[in-house]
């Protein structure tokens, strides 16, 4: 795989040569040939506007693990994958970017509550995946399902159609 330099990162990255900083622009079948080439897909995130990396690996039949909190609840539960269960936690964000000098400048702070998950119940989501892969296929293969009848672009335009119409 080529990656792009982490070189592109803000200067004062911490060096973390086991993360991988993929900055690809990939077509449709490159991307879904990078979720073929996993065993599963995890989203550890402390909320989702929408988690649209989810919804793409749910799509493909991967097996996924998320945080059960915010925009999943709504549309991907037990039956299709590995939600993680949370603690609501409320914490300090401070938006902003890194100046020329290497220094965090920000310019909005706000408080916000976030989905905070157990280390070891991802341990334990990935330990029942492996110890039962062709069950964690069978729910990959509904979750595609489900991602296929009702969460396509097609479906969201359809949705926004109706809605518009009744204005």
């Amino acid at each position: 795989m080529d990656f792009l330099p982490v070189h592109d990162l803000p200067k004062n990255t911490p060096d973390r040569p086991e993360i991988i900083h993929d900055f690809r622009n990939l077509s449709t079948e490159q991307l879904n040939g990078l979720y073929q080439s996993a065993h599963a897909f995890l989203l550890p995130s402390i909320g989702e506007g929408w988690g649209l990396t989810l919804t793409e690996a749910m799509s493909t039949g991967l097996p996924c693990v998320w945080t059960h909190w915010s925009a999943p609840v709504d549309y991907a539960d037990a039956t299709i994958g590995y939600p993680l269960p949370v603690k609501v936690a409320r914490f300090f964000v401070s938006n902003g970017q890194y100046g020329a000098d290497g220094k965090w400048q920000s310019w909005v702070d706000w408080e916000r509550a976030g989905g905070i998950v157990d280390p070891q119940d991802i341990i334990g989501a990935m330990q029942e995946i492996y110890d039962d892969y062709p069950r964690a296929l069978e729910l990959g293969k509904a979750a595609s399902e489900r991602m296929h009848s009702r969460y396509t672009w097609r479906h969201a335009a359809q949705r926004l159609i109706k809605i518009l119409e009744g204005v």
